[in-house]
C-alpha cells in the first residue's frame, strides 16, 4: 500500500476564522451522486463557518443546486462571468478544475478524486495545484501507479457525513424484513431481488439507474432494516443505524461488521472492498450474517470517525497549509501546462474517434452488460488479434489497433478488461502470451502488473524473453472471485521504432498482448 500523509484529523480549537473565498468545482449538480453530495456538504459547511463558497458546475438543473442557492451559496455555470476574488480552489473533476485554474492561475488549489477508473478523476498537472487528495486508499493508488505522483503529493481525505441530517433511527428488526437498494447502476439488482425473495424480505430500489432519485435519504432510511449500497451512501446508512451490505453493479464486498468496518472505511466501502462474485447465493449468505446486535457498535464508529465537522476542520487546515506554502513559494498554472491539458483532452482526428465519442461509448457500456464482455470458458484463450471472433476481452485504454498476431500497447499504462470464467472453483492463475518491443539500445524492459487496482507483479524482460509466456497468480481477493477483472500493465519507458531507428512507426511500443487465459480452477 502507498505510504502517504493522512490529513483526516481534528484541528485544535481556537483557530481564527478569516473567511476564505473558496471556489468549489463539480461537473454537474443535476442528480445525487457522491461528488455532488460532497460538494453540497462542503459548501454548506464552509458557509456555516463564515467562509464564502462559490460552486462552479456545468449543469445546475438538480435539487442540490437549488438547495445551495436557497442557502445563499452562489452556483454558477459560466466561469467567465465570475469577477469575485478567490482565495482557494477546491476542485472535483478534471474539466471544471482546468477552467477554474485558467481563470485564477495564481490561486492555490487542491484536487480531490473520488473514483479509481473515471477519466474525469485524473488529476491535471497544473502548478497551482498544491495537493492531490484521494477519498480512499484505492483511489490513492491511482495517483501513485497510473499518474506517477510522489507519496508526498498525496493526501488521504476520507468522506464524511452530516450527522445532523442523518440521525440514528429506530432499532432494526432482529431479522431483516424490509430492505433498500441504491442503484447508480443495475447489474447487482437481479441477485439482490432473488436473495430477498428467498428470505421474504420486502425490497425497494431507488437511484438514477432506475429513474427514482430521492433527494432526502435521511428521511427514508429509518423505514428499513437492511441497505444494499456502497461508498458515501453506505456511510450515510450506517450513521442512521442501518445494517449495510456493500455492493453495486461492479461487485460484492459483503455485510459491514465490527471486524471489517475499519479496513473498509479506508477503502470508502467501495471498489477496493469488492471480493466476492455478485450472485444470489453470495448475497443470500451475507443477508444470513445479519446481526442487529452489532449495529450500535458500527453506528458509533461511523458517527465518530466520519463526522463532517472533523472533516471540515481538516479541510480548513489544508487550505491554510497551501496558503502558507503559496506565500513562501508562489506557484502558478502556466500556459505550457494548459497547452498540455488541451492536447490531452481536446477532440482529435486520427484513426481513433474524438475523445468525447470514446468516453460516451465507454460510459454507456459501463451501464450495460459489464462493458459487453462475455465470460470465457475455463482455460479458454482470450484472443486479442484482429482475427478474433467473440467478445471475451476488451481493450480499455493504452492499446493500439489490433493486428493479425495481437495488439501493441502505445502508452506507459495499458488496461484490458475480462470476466472471470464461471467455474465451480475460482481460477488460481492468469496466463499471458506476450511479445515485447526491445530496441537494440535497451535490450531490457520492466513491466508492473495491477489486477483490479492491486499491484501483484513486476516483470523484467530481457532480449531472450521476447516471445515467452508469463503466468500471474490471481491476487485474492482482487481477481480470484471478482466477476470483472481489470488488468493494467505499467510499462517502463516505452519507445517508438522511429526514435530507435528501426522503422517509421511513431507509436510508443512496449508490450504486445497476444492472448490471456484463466487457469488452475
Amino acid at each position: 500500500m502507498v505510504k502517504m500523509k493522512r490529513v483526516f484529523q481534528r484541528r485544535p480549537s481556537g483557530g481564527e476564522n478569516d473567511g476564505l473565498s473558496v471556489l468549489i468545482t463539480n461537473i454537474t449538480l443535476s442528480g445525487r451522486t457522491g461528488t455532488e453530495i460532497v460538494a453540497r456538504d462542503l459548501a454548506l459547511g464552509l458557509r456555516r463557518r463564515g467562509h464564502r463558497p462559490i460552486v462552479y458546475t456545468r449543469d445546475s438543473s438538480g435539487p442540490i443546486a437549488d438547495e445551495l442557492q436557497r442557502a445563499s451559496v452562489p452556483v454558477i455555470t459560466d466561469i467567465e462571468k465570475l469577477t469575485a476574488p478567490v482565495d482557494i480552489i477546491h476542485g472535483h473533476h478534471t474539466p471544471t478544475v482546468a477552467a477554474a485554474v485558467s481563470k485564477y492561475p495564481d490561486v492555490p488549489a487542491i484536487f480531490v478524486a473520488h473514483d479509481f477508473i473515471a477519466w474525469h478523476d485524473m488529476a491535471p498537472r497544473f502548478g497551482s495545484i498544491r495537493r492531490v487528495c484521494a477519498v480512499d486508499t484505492t483511489v490513492a493508488q491511482r495517483f501513485s501507479t497510473y499518474e506517477g505522483r510522489e507519496p508526498s503529493e498525496i493526501s488521504l481525505l476520507l468522506n464524511a457525513v452530516d450527522m445532523e441530517r442523518f440521525q440514528p433511527g429506530p432499532d432494526p428488526a432482529p431479522v431483516p424484513r424490509k430492505a433498500l437498494a441504491f442503484a447508480k447502476n443495475t447489474e447487482h439488482l437481479p441477485a439482490i431481488r432473488q436473495a430477498c425473495e428467498r428470505r421474504n424480505i420486502e425490497l425497494d430500489v431507488v437511484g438514477a439507474a432506475v429513474g427514482k432519485v430521492i433527494s432526502s435519504p435521511e428521511t427514508e432510511l429509518a423505514g428499513y432494516d437492511l441497505v444494499f449500497t456502497s461508498a458515501l451512501s453506505a456511510l450515510e446508512a450506517m450513521s442512521a443505524g442501518r445494517a449495510v451490505i456493500v455492493c453495486d453493479g461492479r461487485g460484492l464486498a459483503g455485510l459491514v461488521t465490527p471486524e471489517n468496518m475499519r479496513e473498509w472505511r479506508l477503502r470508502n466501502f467501495g471498489l477496493g472492498c469488492f471480493s466476492k462474485r455478485l450472485d444470489a447465493d453470495n448475497v443470500l449468505a451475507e443477508i444470513d450474517r445479519y446481526d442487529a446486535g452489532t449495529l450500535a457498535e458500527i453506528t458509533a464508529f461511523v458517527r465518530t470517525e466520519a463526522d463532517q465537522e472533523t472533516w471540515l476542520d481538516t479541510i480548513e487546515d489544508l487550505y491554510r497549509q497551501i496558503q502558507r506554502e503559496n506565500g513562501a513559494e508562489p506557484r502558478s498554472t502556466s500556459f505550457a501546462e494548459l497547452s498540455g491539458y488541451i492536447q490531452t483532452w481536446s477532440p482529435r482526428v486520427s484513426r481513433e474517434w474524438p475523445w468525447l465519442v470514446e468516453r460516451e461509448r465507454l460510459t454507456a457500456d459501463l451501464k450495460t452488460a459489464r462493458l459487453g464482455v462475455e465470460a470465457p470458458e475455463c482455460g479458454e484463450e482470450i484472443d486479442f488479434s484482429s482475427l478474433a471472433g467473440g467478445s471475451t476481452g476488451r481493450l480499455v485504454e493504452g492499446f493500439s489497433r489490433r493486428e493479425k498476431w495481437g495488439v501493441w500497447s502505445e502508452a506507459s499504462t495499458a488496461t484490458v478488461l475480462a470476466r472471470r470464467p464461471e467455474c465451480e472453483k475460482p481460477p488460481s492463475t492468469i496466463r499471458f502470451k506476450l511479445r515485447l518491443f526491445l530496441p537494440p539500445q535497451e535490450p531490457a524492459m520492466s513491466i508492473g502488473v495491477l489486477v483490479n487496482g492491486h499491484k501483484c507483479a513486476d516483470w523484467t524482460f530481457g532480449d531472450g524473453d521476447k516471445g515467452q509466456p508469463r503466468t500471474l497468480t490471481c491476487p485474492y481477493p482482487s481477481a480470484a472471485q471478482a466477476e470483472q477483472v481489470w488488468v493494467t500493465f505499467q510499462i517502463d519507458a516505452p519507445r517508438s521504432p522511429f526514435e530507435c531507428g528501426v522503422s517509421d512507426d511513431r507509436r510508443k511500443l512496449g508490450l504486445g498482448l497476444i492472448s490471456m487465459a484463466f487457469e488452475g480452477a
